[in-house]
């Protein structure tokens, strides 16, 4: 397996006190952010058979001004100085 491959290699997570407020994140994420969505997975609508629940979601990134050379990516590595 390549590291572009990897799924988790590296993530944000949020942790919220409702359904609803999840709903909103999810809705200004999907509708805000200028990283383009390549895909999400709602595990609140339909749980794992374990019972998990969450809502997952994947981007490319899209950077500004020298970061656009990190377009693409889904994990973005800072320079080091």
């Amino acid at each position: 397996m390549h590291l572009n491959q990897l799924q988790d290699l590296g993530g944000c997570r949020a942790t919220l006190v409702s359904i609803a407020d999840v709903r909103v994140l999810v809705d200004v994420l999907r509708n805000k952010s200028r990283h383009e969505l390549r895909h999400e997975d709602d595990y609140i609508g339909e749980p794992k058979p374990d019972g998990y629940r969450s809502h997952h979601m994947i981007f490319n990134y899209k950077g500004r001004g020298e970061a656009e050379i990190y377009d693409g990516r889904r994990i973005v590595t800072p320079k080091v100085w």
